[in-house]
């Protein structure tokens, strides 16, 4: 790996510092850890004979801490768009601050139809995007109240980002009435099909959402709205712009290859492929080292969560990892073959409860083992004292017989 160490060097002798961020552009941080603790910075002054040895194990280890990246922080799209740094909306500069709205367009979710409330959508495909949905113009115009995001939604049919037209399809109305209508736009509609209303909002709505089925609402139209090509195309510039800012700015600086290759792996990161597809396709398509470099630890890591993948598929089978859910998963025996023990969202209280009866079980056998190893080794202390006790005594009895039998010897010797 390349690295600049110039950057590092302070009075001869090398000193981590993470690097700058680029100024009055987009906000990319580098967090990374030190790769070396105080302890390995003492050894290496211990040890090395000169600075420059300290210097040689100080980039050494730097080497090897970062060969497979860094960690950095980088500004996500939305943020950079509503800053609107250096005027990255050009002349569109009513959109600073409103990107949860222009998001709406570029995500186009489409919703579970039989529960208007949830909150998590599914991004559409190509073809999705051709889909309608009711369109908030409706209370624009009959309330003669213009908000700012009123403004916003205006201005998308002014620049031809949206197409609008009337509709009385039931989908359409339905979703209208479930969640959009107001009381007095509930009224309107009632009024138009003489249909009697009585009741708070909700009950309303009730009486309206049967009368719709029932084919009893005829009268009544309401917007509707999609995206345009024209909107994708502003916004897939844009992405391209946000792309070609994160060049310019790793440009600001000499920063390793691998740096910027970690750079361009955060961005896909925190946009995902699925999201922001075309974002990482143009990403892919860029020429360079880093680039380059980025695809490489891409495909490490994709390889890695296959091979990952297999492993937990393997342990599973074996029962070395135990997922449980239900009260059929705890058995003692389950639990004493796995080494890996994990509950899930779905666990029932009856398996969180039979899983902490066995596990106190455990604990307590577990405890009652240690309590008899240590019994067992005082005693067998207690023998080892008493052997070597024996042992002394033997060694103190076999040399007084030697040192007798050495008189006796020398005793004859001077006899003679």
């Amino acid at each position: 790996m390349e690295v600049n160490f110039n950057y590092f060097m302070k009075d001869g002798r090398l000193k981590w510092k993470r690097f700058p961020k680029p100024k009055r552009t987009i906000n990319i941080i580098d967090v990374s850890d030190s790769p070396h603790d105080p302890d390995t910075l003492r050894d290496y002054k211990k040890y090395s004979k000169n600075i420059d040895e300290y210097n040689k194990l100080w980039k050494s280890d730097y080497i090897d801490f970062f060969q497979n990246g860094y960690d950095v922080e980088v500004e996500e799209f939305g943020d950079y768009f509503d800053r609107n740094i250096n005027k990255f909306l050009g002349k569109l500069k009513i959109f600073k601050g409103y990107y949860s709205l222009v998001s709406e367009l570029f995500y186009w979710y489409i919703f579970n139809e039989k529960d208007f409330k949830q909150v998590v959508g599914v991004k559409c495909s190509l073809e999705e995007r051709k889909r309608w949905k009711v369109s908030w113009i409706n209370s624009i115009v009959k309330n003669n109240e213009i908000s700012d995001d009123d403004k916003i939604f205006l201005k998308f049919i002014e620049l031809n980002f949206i197409e609008v037209k009337t509709s009385s399809e039931k989908e359409y109305l339905h979703e209208f009435i479930e969640e959009d209508a107001t009381v007095n736009e509930l009224n309107i509609i009632a009024s138009q099909n003489n249909i009697l209303l009585k009741g708070k909002k909700d009950e309303k709505k009730i009486i309206l959402l049967e009368a719709l089925e029932n084919n009893l609402i005829t009268n009544t139209t309401i917007d509707i709205f999609r995206p345009t090509e024209i909107f994708d195309k502003w916004i897939e510039d844009l992405q391209i712009k946000y792309i070609e800012i994160i060049e310019q700015a790793l440009e600001t600086f000499d920063y390793p290859e691998m740096y910027k290759a970690a750079v361009w792996g955060e961005v896909v990161r925190i946009h995902g492929e699925e999201d922001y597809p075309f974002l990482v396709s143009e990403i892919e398509k860029r020429p360079g080292k880093s680039i380059a470099l980025f695809k490489e630890l891409k495909k490490k890591y994709e390889e890695s969560k296959i091979k990952r993948k297999e492993e937990v598929e393997k342990d599973l089978k074996t029962g070395k990892r135990l997922i449980i859910t239900s009260i059929y998963d705890v058995t003692e025996e389950k639990l004493n073959r796995a080494s890996w023990i994990e509950t899930t969202n779905a666990t029932t209280t009856e398996a969180l409860r039979e899983l902490e009866r066995l596990n106190n079980i455990k604990d307590k056998q577990e405890q009652r083992e240690i309590e008899q190893a240590a019994k067992d080794g005082i005693a067998e202390s207690e023998a080892e004292w008493r052997a070597k006790q024996l042992q002394e005594k033997f060694n103190i009895f076999i040399v007084f017989i030697v040192i007798i039998g050495i008189i006796t010897i020398f005793n004859k010797l001077f006899n003679r």
